[in-house]
């Protein structure tokens, strides 16, 4: 099974997030995650949860929508790359 993951999505993201994820896939060996989100940072924290397989892909998505940005769907149009 695949799923996808916002990994800019919630409270202290990327961290818990991916913490989450990298939980799921040693327990679940049929899944795979992918990661939508900042690359680097992603990456940064995959290491720093000592994950290193192949259950779980990163899609670049370089632009952020915070809970701070007004107007959510008006972000979307200015940040295609959410």
């Amino acid at each position: 099974m695949k799923i996808v993951v916002d990994g800019f999505g919630g409270d202290n993201a990327p961290s818990e997030i991916v913490k989450a994820c990298v939980m799921a896939v040693n327990e679940f060996k049929d899944l795979t995650i992918i990661i939508t989100g900042q690359t680097e940072k992603l990456k940064a924290e995959l290491r720093e949860n000592n994950y290193d397989g192949n259950q779980v892909e990163i899609v670049e998505a370089p632009d952020v929508i915070s809970c701070e940005d007004e107007n959510p769907a008006m972000q979307i149009r200015r940040k295609p790359n959410s």
